[in-house]
This record gives C-alpha cells, sequence and structure tokens, in this order.
C-alpha cells in the first residue's frame, strides 16, 4: 500500500494545486493542498524524523511534490539523531534507525523546497469544497 501511495504521489501533475496548510503534531506531518477547483487533498507523513523549509515569501503554488528513498535529508535527520542521543536511541518508540526513511520534497514555482522526512506516507483525498 506505501508503495502504491508513493507512485501515486510522484506521477500527479501538482500544477494549480496549492499549499494551504501545514499541521506537525508528536508523530504525524500533515500537508493540505487544495487545487483552482476547490479538490482538496491531504497527504500524511507518519513517524517523521526531521523537516526543514528555508526562503518563505509569499509563495504557495506548488511545482511538484516528489518522494524519494535517500536524500540529504534522511542522512542529516539521522545523523543529528544519533549525534544528541548517544547510545540512548532505542527508548519505548516504534521507530529504529534502520527503518526504510522517505524524502518528501514538495517544490514550490519561486524555486524554493520544503523537504520532510517520515517511514510511513498516506493521502486522503478530500473531494470538493463545493465553492
Amino acid at each position: 500500500m506505501i508503495n502504491e501511495n508513493i507512485d501515486y504521489l510522484n506521477a500527479c501533475n501538482w500544477r494549480d494545486w496549492y499549499l494551504e496548510k501545514i499541521e506537525i503534531d508528536f508523530e504525524n506531518i500533515i500537508i493540505k493542498i487544495i487545487s483552482d477547483s476547490d479538490a482538496a487533498i491531504h497527504i500524511i507523513l507518519k513517524n517523521y524524523i526531521g523537516f526543514e523549509y528555508y526562503g518563505h515569501w509569499d509563495e504557495s503554488v506548488i511545482k511538484d511534490i516528489n518522494i524519494y528513498s535517500s536524500g540529504d535529508l534522511i542522512s542529516n535527520s539521522l545523523e543529528v539523531i544519533k549525534s544528541n542521543n548517544s547510545e540512548c536511541i532505542l527508548g519505548g518508540g516504534t521507530k529504529q534507525l534502520t527503518d526504510k526513511w522517505l524524502q518528501v520534497n514538495v517544490d514550490l514555482i519561486d524555486n524554493t523546497t520544503l523537504k520532510f522526512v517520515c517511514r510511513d506516507i498516506n493521502y486522503v483525498d478530500k473531494g470538493y469544497s463545493g465553492s
């Protein structure tokens, strides 16, 4: 199921879609996007370990969304986790350093990129808002 979600999201044409909101809690990041036609999709990044976004100005139009099985933010996030936690990484959680991590890049038309690292991805097609 996860690979199907990745294949679907990587194959979508994201032109005329806009970043509406990003919600972050202890385990999940929810990226809420809407289209010109008022369609809405929520991309749910479960068990995240990092995110980055530099240079926000006033643009929220999406150029593309791509999901990768490797990337700079995956490496950087794992390095920081190892450095900050020494040998006490196990804890009581469900994440392991050896898990297969995914890097999600959301490219905006102003050439900035939001990057997220998570273990699991799902999406919810919210349909149309009816405006």
